[in-house]
């Protein structure tokens, strides 16, 4: 059996690590290129590593902040946020 091999690319943005794969050189570069833009337009590109805490205050100030959000909805969307915790740390509870 053929072991996979990939060709990686990193770049940093904002003090940022971020990795791009492909199976060509080619694929890589072009992998990349998409990435710089999404960057440049200010488009989050999220990690396999970004917690949902994390996810949810970048989602917060890229779309809902600028668009106007109530304190009514924003302390909603905190308490699900929060709800959602605390079913996952008792789900990897059981797990362990």
């Amino acid at each position: 059996m053929e072991k996979y091999t990939y060709i990686r690319k990193t770049i940093t943005w904002d003090s940022r690590r971020y990795e791009v794969r492909g199976k060509t050189e080619q694929e890589a570069c072009e992998k990349l290129a998409d990435l710089v833009i999404s960057l440049k337009r200010g488009e989050f590109a999220a990690s396999g590593q970004t917690t949902v805490e994390q996810w949810f205050q970048q989602w917060m100030q890229t779309y809902k902040i600028p668009s106007g959000i109530t304190p009514k909805s924003l302390r909603m969307r905190k308490r699900v946020l929060s709800h959602e915790d605390r079913a996952r740390a008792a789900h990897r509870a059981k797990q362990a």
